[in-house]
């Protein structure tokens, strides 16, 4: 095994305990109706542990992977804008302090998901053929996020109004974070050994991606 399938095999085993450490607090949140605070205290507590591993361990790979996160969960916040503002569809938690119309935190929160499942399409890579690696870490995404989406409803953090859904989750945020992971596993390949300005770029489109697919899912679903 490689270098760099080591550093791979390390990043995605921090990062399954990371989520699953994100996914406790969401549970418990969601048990207790803690509501925005406990927002705030998930994405931090994850957040700084992002920067330990990364300082500790002077990880290239997950740096990129990071600013790839970073880069796309701020210019996701127009899509955001248009599921709060145009669409009239998402409702956040007032509490807290805000950026444009999503909680400070979301950019952050954005950026473990979508690097977590970079990682995961790029470590599938190493083991199978793009397209498998590619479907597997869509799935794989467009099945926990709509989870910690309905964690998030009980929570108190946030819900969505007036469109069909499952439950507490509308069906085109299932498809729409299905398809907002499908370049994942091609991005996380992209930037794996170029200047973090790619990484930036990569962040730009993943995140004008995000409004995409979400528009995209919006049609299809009928919402």
């Amino acid at each position: 095994m490689d270098k760099s399938s080591i550093s791979i095999v390390r990043d995605d085993i921090f990062l399954l305990y990371i989520n699953l450490v994100g996914t406790g607090i969401a549970l418990l949140s969601a048990i207790f109706h803690l509501g925005w605070i406990a927002a705030t205290i998930d994405i931090t507590v994850l957040s700084a542990l992002y920067v330990y591993h990364i300082i500790r361990r002077k990880d290239a790979l997950l740096t990129r992977m990071l600013i790839f996160g970073v880069s796309a969960g701020v210019t996701e916040l127009f899509a955001d804008h248009w599921l709060v503002s145009i669409k009239q569809t998402l409702v956040y938690n007032p509490g807290g302090w805000f950026l444009w119309d999503s909680p400070f935190y979301m950019p952050f929160s954005w950026a473990g998901m979508l690097l977590s499942v970079a990682c995961l399409g790029v470590f599938l890579y190493k083991r199978m053929p793009f397209w498998k690696a590619t479907l597997i870490a869509a799935i794989v995404m467009g099945i926990y996020v709509p989870t910690y989406e309905g964690l998030a409803y009980y929570a108190n953090w946030w819900l969505y109004k007036d469109a069909p859904a499952l439950g507490p989750v509308p069906w085109f945020i299932i498809l729409g974070e299905f398809l907002i992971a499908l370049p994942l596993a091609f991005f996380g390949l992209f930037i794996t050994k170029r200047h973090i300005l790619f990484a930036v770029l990569a962040g730009i489109l993943e995140g004008l991606w995000i409004w995409g697919a979400y528009a995209i899912a919006w049609k299809v679903t009928g919402s």
